[in-house]
């Protein structure tokens, strides 16, 4: 009868961990699976915040607080400046050449 390694497990954890850390979120339990709430501190403002790790994983961002006062932010210096956000431009063939 063939066992299974238990190093898969250990290597997505050690891995979840680190892109945890790259979002600036301190996990403050071990990891579970990657669609549960994962009880982590931001390393910026120091909440508590449960963010998936998938959401994570797919560039979703980590801490929804920071996340709101950059987003206000920029609202703001918007404002103050009396300026549109900058337009979209259609690609030039600089641009979609390899």
């Amino acid at each position: 009868m063939a066992t299974t390694s238990p190093w898969p497990d250990v290597l997505q954890a050690i891995y979840a961990d680190m892109v945890m850390r790259a979002a600036h979120l301190e996990p403050l339990e071990p990891y579970r699976h990657h669609n549960r709430p994962w009880a982590s501190r931001c390393m910026r403002c120091g909440r508590i915040v449960r963010p998936r790790y998938r959401q994570i994983r797919d560039g979703w961002g980590g801490c929804r607080h920071c996340a709101a006062v950059a987003r206000n932010a920029a609202a703001r210096a918007a404002r103050t400046n009396n300026s549109a956000p900058p337009a979209r431009t259609a690609p030039t063939e600089e641009d979609t050449t390899c």
